[in-house]
């Protein structure tokens, strides 16, 4: 899962990127930077029209609610520790 988590994160300014981009950032083969952004468009995550992907703006704001909801988790597992 934490590759997915980098590829969202290299893709959140939601402009295009190569694959060679991809690859190269996050240290990951032509054959897996292609298998993960096909897993990606297939899932309707980002378009994908080779050698170009772009993340879905709905996915980004998906990742940031998420991630909200995790620092007010955490904030309160925080509270409750103290108690």
């Amino acid at each position: 899962m934490e590759v997915l988590d980098d590829i969202v994160e290299l893709l959140e300014d939601e402009e295009w990127h190569t694959e060679e981009e991809v690859g190269k950032k996050l240290g990951l083969s032509t054959f897996k930077v292609k298998l993960l952004l096909n897993f990606l468009e297939s899932y309707g995550f980002a378009q994908y029209d080779p050698p170009h992907v772009q993340i879905k703006h709905r996915i980004v704001e998906f990742f940031k609610e998420l991630g909200e909801r995790e620092d007010k988790l955490g904030s309160f597992c925080d509270g409750v520790n103290r108690i």
